[in-house]
């Protein structure tokens, strides 16, 4: 038997106990030391992911809050770009009527101007006629007055303006018994520049034709000589 093969010896076996012993222990500190170590590892790590996530959250409620100041910002900016959009569309309107009234006004003021011109011709035309009549007026009046003192000389014939545009035509000398008794009729001259008789003492029975035909040939003095026989008639009935 070689020294290797023998058998151990009482000593050696408590020397091995105490061997294992001892790395039992060694084993039993490392191992607690480890432990120690990793727990203490698993702290830090656990304490870190906390205030990782701690963090996390903070970050994840501060974007919160921006997202919701930019989300009240954008829906103020959204109003006020509706309230703009309101006012544009309001100037807009507001523009074309303007611009429709204006439209409506020149052709007012065109339809306005175009009859201002139509009653100008008118009162033109009008003046232009109004000064013929007077012309006329004043001519006939003119050939009354002459006849005047011929027939008042000649005729016993007086003529006098009564109311206005009328013309008293009073006659004497008609009744040789009475020469001083006064034959008369009323004329005047009408808005158609025509003659028209409106009263006559005593009354002639045609004076409507001879009115008519003194219209038609214009010649007074004609008229009054007739009317004067006609009168003169009477007397020698």
């Amino acid at each position: 038997m070689s020294a290797e093969e023998l058998p151990p010896t009482s000593s050696s076996q408590v020397e091995i106990g105490k061997l294992h012993k001892n790395l039992e222990e060694v084993r039993h500190k490392l191992i607690g030391l480890w432990t120690s170590d990793l727990e203490k590892h698993q702290e830090q790590t656990k304490q870190a992911h906390n205030e990782q996530m701690k963090s996390g959250k903070d970050n994840i409620n501060q974007a919160n809050d921006n997202l919701l100041y930019l989300l009240d910002q954008a829906n103020a900016n959204k109003k006020v770009l509706e309230e703009r959009n309101e006012e544009v569309k309001s100037m807009k309107s507001s523009a074309e009527n303007t611009v429709k009234e204006t439209q409506e006004i020149l052709l007012q003021k065109e339809h306005a101007e175009e009859q201002l011109r139509v009653m100008s011709k008118e009162i033109e035309t009008n003046m232009e006629l109004l000064i013929a009549q007077e012309k006329s007026t004043h001519t006939r009046l003119q050939e009354l007055r002459k006849a005047t003192t011929f027939y008042n000389q000649r005729l016993g014939v007086s003529l006098k303006k009564i109311d206005g545009d009328l013309l008293q035509v009073a006659f004497t000398q008609i009744n040789p018994n009475k020469i001083d008794e006064v034959y008369f009729f009323v004329v005047k001259v009408n808005s158609a520049q025509k003659y028209e008789v409106t009263d006559c003492q005593p009354a002639i029975s045609n004076m409507e034709d001879l009115v008519k035909n003194l219209n038609e040939t214009n010649k007074f003095s004609e008229f009054l000589i007739i009317v004067r026989k006609a009168f003169k008639s009477m007397v020698y009935k």
